[in-house]
C-alpha cells in the first residue's frame, strides 16, 4: 500500500511513499529496502570526507548560488522495476528499459500523486527513469525534461554483472565494495562524484522553482546519496544508512536558502 502526504514544509510530519509490495532489488541500481525511519532535519557537513578520501564539496561549492528564503519541495522518485533489477544486476549507466511490473508500479504511483501540485517533472535521461517519469507526467498533465545530472552512478566495467559475477571477475574490488560499500570498480564514477553532481542538479532545479513543488525521477544510488547528504554524512555512506530503495519509492526533500533537508 502506498501512503501519500502532500506537504513539504520543514518541520511538518511527512510520510515516505513507497511500494511495500514492489520487488525492487538490484545492487546494480543501489536498491535494498528503504529504511523509512531515517531522520530528516540535518544539514550537510561540508567538511566531511568520503571513505576513498575524495573531499566533499564545501557549502560554497555545492550550495545554490542564489539564496532564497522560499522553500522548494522536491519529490524524488526511484524508477520502476527492470529485468536487471529482478536479476540483481549492476545497471549504472546501462540503458535498461522498464519491464511490465515497472510500468505497473509507475501507473499505480501516478494515481497516488494525482492530487499533488507539481509544476514540473524532471528525470534522468536513462530510459528506465524517463519512461517512469513519462507515465507519471501523462497522468499529472506535465511534460518531462531530462537532466544528465540525475543519472545513476557509473559502475564502469561492472555494468550488467550480478554480484557473483563481479566477485569472480574483480575479487579485490568486490571485497572492497562488500566491506565498506564504497565503489569497488576502478573505472566509472565514485559515490562522491555521483553525490556531488546529483545534489548540484537538485539545487539548480530549486533555484528555478522557488516556493514550488517539483517531481524528480532518478535512481536508487542517487537517492541514497541525497539522504546521506541531508544527514551530514559522506556520499559513499549511503549504502550503509539506507538498506534498500524500493522501485517507485518516494523521498521528499525541502530546499531552503540553498540547503537540502529531508522532510519525510
Amino acid at each position: 500500500m502506498l501512503a501519500v502526504v502532500r506537504s513539504c514544509e520543514i518541520g511538518r510530519d511527512v510520510g515516505v511513499l513507497a511500494d511495500a509490495g514492489g520487488s525492487s532489488t538490484t545492487t546494480g541500481d543501489d536498491a535494498r529496502p528503504f529504511l523509512h525511519e531515517l531522520p530528516g532535519h540535518f544539514e550537510a557537513d561540508s567538511s566531511g570526507r568520503a571513505r576513498h578520501e575524495t573531499p566533499l564539496p564545501t557549502e560554497a561549492e555545492i550550495h545554490a548560488t542564489t539564496v532564497s528564503g522560499l522553500t522548494t519541495c522536491i519529490v524524488l522518485v526511484r524508477h520502476g522495476e527492470t529485468d536487471w533489477n529482478r536479476d540483481r544486476r549492476f545497471q549504472g549507466h546501462a540503458d535498461v528499459p522498464l519491464n511490465e511490473d515497472g510500468r505497473r508500479q509507475a501507473r499505480e504511483l501516478a494515481e497516488r500523486l494525482v492530487e499533488e501540485r507539481f509544476v514540473a517533472t524532471y528525470s534522468s535521461p536513462l530510459s528506465r527513469a524517463l519512461e517512469t517519469a513519462r507515465i507519471l507526467g501523462a497522468r499529472l498533465d506535465l511534460e518531462v525534461e531530462a537532466r544528465d545530472g540525475l543519472k545513476e552512478v557509473d559502475v564502469g566495467s561492472w555494468s550488467g554483472l550480478t554480484t557473483a559475477e563481479a566477485e569472480s571477475r574483480f575479487p579485490d574490488g568486490y571485497r572492497r565494495w562488500a566491506a565498506d560499500h564504497s565503489g569497488g570498480w576502478t573505472d566509472g564514477e565514485t559515490y562522491a562524484e555521483l553525490g556531488e553532481r546529483v545534489v548540484a542538479e537538485l539545487l539548480l532545479l530549486a533555484e528555478q522553482h522557488p516556493d514550488e513543488e517539483i517531481l524528480v525521477v532518478t535512481h536508487g544510488g542517487a537517492m541514497r546519496a541525497v539522504v546521506a547528504f541531508t544527514m551530514g554524512l559522506p556520499f559513499d555512506s549511503g549504502r550503509s544508512v539506507v538498506a534498500f530503495v524500493e522501485n517507485c519509492a518516494v523521498v521528499r526533500i525541502a530546499v531552503r536558502d540553498g540547503k537540502l533537508e529531508r522532510v519525510d
